[in-house]
């Protein structure tokens, strides 16, 4: 027997939230509240039955993007300063 497919609203959601690495922009996109992706989010766990898997994945991709963009300017500022030769 063919299993069912899982909501497709709650798909866009998490496809939204995850492309976004936010749950509030990918409200702002849905024109939708951020509770609203965040409960969409939560019902598409319980359907693959992951318990909060897809929300702690976005939290930890936002914390790295986040991370690494404030380390890399630290490495521009640093490489301007000691070489102002160097053409970007």
């Amino acid at each position: 027997m063919p299993r069912k497919l899982p909501p497709l609203n709650a798909l866009r959601a998490f496809e939204a939230a995850a492309r976004h690495l936010s749950f509030t922009r990918a409200a702002d996109e849905l024109f939708v509240t951020q509770a609203a992706v965040s409960h969409q989010v939560k019902g598409l766990e319980e359907y693959l039955g992951l318990k909060s898997f897809l929300s702690v994945l976005i939290a930890l991709f936002s914390s790295l993007m986040r991370d690494s963009a404030i380390s890399l300017m630290y490495v521009m500022h640093w490489i301007s300063s000691t070489s102002p030769q160097i053409i970007y």
